[in-house]
């Protein structure tokens, strides 16, 4: 059994919902893992969790904040260059 990643085509559009991942096996292409937006949020939580330097923020204001930085950075991908 041989997984290969899908490579992508000319569109490069960020879509938030599509995995991060996505296989191939017999021409079926299977999503698997987080969406694009759960990864980019988790990086950015990790982040702001590791620079936060003592300061007492509650975990879910870390949360939201990693949230709208990740659709933030959709956003930004998304536009035409």
């Amino acid at each position: 059994m041989v997984f290969r990643q899908r490579k992508n085509k000319v569109n490069m559009e960020t879509k938030p919902n599509e995995p991060i991942i996505t296989l191939e096996y017999n021409n079926d292409y299977t999503p698997m893992g987080l969406t694009k937006r759960e990864y980019f949020a988790a990086m950015a939580m990790k982040g702001i969790i590791t620079n936060k330097d003592g300061l007492d923020i509650k975990i879910e204001r870390i949360a939201e904040s990693a949230v709208d930085m990740a659709d933030a950075l959709i956003e930004e991908l998304n536009k035409k260059r």
